[in-house]
This record gives C-alpha cells, sequence and structure tokens, in this order.
C-alpha cells in the first residue's frame, strides 16, 4: 500500500497518462488478486489505477500475440514463395538438361545411323527430366529403324552357324547339339527341322 498510493496518485494527477500504469510491474498481479478479493482495501482512484494498468497489460499481451501472428504469418509466406522459387528453378534447370540431351540425340541421330540406339537412349533420359515432343519425335523415328527380332529361338544349346538362302526368302540354323531348322524369314515359321548325328 505504501507504493500504490503515490503511484496512483501521481497517475491521476497527470490526468491518468498511461505512461504511469503498471502494465509492466510484476506486482500488479498481486494487486489484481487483491482486487478480487473480499478484503479490498483499495480506494477508488487506486482501484481505478490497477484496473487500468490490468488492461494495459491485456491489450499489451494482445499485441505482442498480433505481432508474432503477423510475423510467423510473413515467416510462412516467404518460406512458401522461397519454394516455389526453389521449384521453379529445378524445373527450369531440368528443362535445360532435357533440351542439352535431345540436342545431342538429334546430332548423333544425324551423324551415323550405327549411333541410332545411343541417339534414342538420350532422348529417353531427356524424359526424365522434362518430356518433350522433340525427345518423343526422335524415339518414334528411332523406334521404325531399329532391328526387330524375327523370332524367338527355341534352341537349348547356342547357335553355331546361320545361313540364308540365296534368294533371302529362308534361313537355316544349327547348334551345337546338330539340330538343323530351316525358317521362313517373313513369319519365322520353322518350315523343316531335323537332327543329325554325324557333325555338320
Amino acid at each position: 500500500q505504501r507504493l500504490i498510493t503515490p503511484v496512483s496518485k501521481e497517475w491521476h494527477k497527470n490526468q491518468k497518462a498511461i505512461g504511469f500504469l503498471w502494465d509492466d510491474n510484476p506486482r500488479i498481479l498481486l494487486l489484481k488478486d487483491i482486487l478480487k478479493s473480499p478484503n479490498n482495501w483499495l480506494n477508488r482512484v487506486e482501484t481505478k489505477f490497477v484496473e487500468q494498468s490490468l488492461q494495459r497489460r491485456k491489450n499489451n499481451r494482445i499485441r505482442l500475440i498480433g505481432s508474432v501472428v503477423i510475423v510467423i504469418t510473413g515467416l510462412t509466406g516467404l518460406t512458401l514463395e522461397a519454394n516455389r522459387q526453389k521449384d521453379a528453378a529445378i524445373k527450369q534447370e531440368n528443362t535445360a538438361i532435357s533440351r542439352q540431351l535431345v540436342v545431342q540425340a538429334s546430332a548423333l541421330d544425324n551423324q551415323q545411323r550405327s549411333l541410332l540406339q545411343r541417339s534414342m537412349l538420350l532422348a529417353l533420359e531427356s524424359l526424365n527430366y522434362n518430356p518433350s515432343v522433340d525427345a518423343k519425335q526422335i524415339l518414334r523415328e528411332g523406334l521404325n529403324l531399329l532391328p526387330r527380332p524375327l523370332w524367338k529361338s527355341a534352341y537349348k544349346s547356342p547357335i553355331r552357324r546361320i545361313v540364308s538362302s540365296p534368294n533371302g526368302k529362308y534361313l537355316a540354323t544349327i547348334d551345337r547339339d546338330q539340330i538343323v531348322q530351316i525358317r521362313e524369314l517373313s513369319t519365322g515359321r520353322i518350315v523343316s527341322s531335323m537332327e543329325y548325328l554325324q557333325p555338320i
């Protein structure tokens, strides 16, 4: 009481200026308990001083919480923007890598047909970075030019020799077990199959 009486009088004398309030003084919490107790010994000016100090303390907390929310919201926005820019940079880098791979694939494709498979692999790799019409076009054209298997061999042992007929319609194969097969090249159908006991 010795402290609050002169302070509250000074506050009242200075037209209730907020600079005199105890909003940041830890004693205000004790005075809050006294204000609510049935043994309240505060006079009218002291009661008003404590109420104003408590209100000011509450307003300061609300402002602090509002400031923290604004800072957190701002930092969240900055983080989201940074992530967006990072994603855009990665996409731009992937596009550049993809274009470079497509250019290399196209250059190989135009140089020699023997480099066709390497050209197609580069075009395929470029699709991993960024799908492009050029890469898909190189793959489409290359797939039409790649050699295709005529048939799947049913031999149990490796083929030793392959001979084509003079007219190019038939293919004869012989494996290590001395099994000879004659196939029609256009269909892969076995026309004849025989096993030899003597080495051929």
